[in-house]
């Protein structure tokens, strides 16, 4: 089955908790959200002035969280339907977000080199996380351990890094195993910290992620 209805690349999918949605991000600035089992486009969120990165459903199907290039992390609501909420820390790009398995906390990252622990329910920035060997670093990929004791972080052209929630120390980093940008990361069930990760990058070298203006036709390329 093929869902058709963006007009730009697409970055982003994630389920709801019960598996009957599907919520995609793209570049032509929309939200759309699709029924699993017919493969129908049900609401569109639109008119955004930016494009989405990340997208994220809360452990409860309650809340989704996006992230962009506006800077931003935005809450939504999709139960009650209120106003978003927005967080503001992140001073570029924001690439990832991801909720703890029990919905207190968001977790984001971008390319200002930084990871953000955010309160879920008042918006408030807990933590700043920066990796001490690599502060040059484009941070991508974002992910919480199933315990919410760790969080994973993929990174360009740095490998994975792999942090202790409740200290914000970094604890493991993984730079030897890839050779270009780390876009997705994810923590496997029952295991401390190992990470998979997934690999893509352009040929030119930029960011996966950014338009580039020698139209690169590698996987993962602009």
């Amino acid at each position: 089955m093929v869902l058709h209805g963006h007009t730009d690349h697409v970055y982003s999918i994630a389920f709801t908790p019960n598996s009957r949605l599907l919520l995609s991000s793209s570049e032509d600035k929309t939200l759309r959200v699709w029924d699993v089992e017919s493969g129908q486009c049900v609401r569109v969120i639109q008119n955004y002035a930016v494009a989405l990165y990340d997208i994220a459903w809360s452990p409860d199907g309650c809340q989704l969280a996006s992230a962009g290039s506006d800077l931003l992390v935005t809450i939504w609501d999709v139960v009650a339907r209120t106003p978003p909420r927005v967080l503001r820390g992140h001073s570029w790009t924001v690439y990832g977000v991801a909720w703890s398995p029990d919905d207190r906390l968001l977790a984001s990252c971008g390319r200002d080199d930084t990871v953000r622990l955010w309160d879920a329910s008042t918006g408030a920035c807990l933590r700043l996380l920066l990796d001490p060997d690599a502060l040059d670093t484009f941070l991508y990929g974002i992910a919480w351990s199933p315990d919410g004791k760790f969080l994973a972080s993929g990174s360009y052209q740095h490998g994975v890094q792999v942090w202790e929630v409740t200290t914000g120390t970094r604890c493991w980093a993984g730079r030897e195993q890839h050779s270009g940008s780390v876009v997705s990361c994810g923590v496997q069930t029952g295991r401390a910290w190992p990470v998979a990760s997934m690999m893509a990058s352009c040929a030119c070298g930029r960011p996966p992620t950014a338009r580039c203006s020698q139209n690169c036709k590698s996987i993962g390329a602009c």
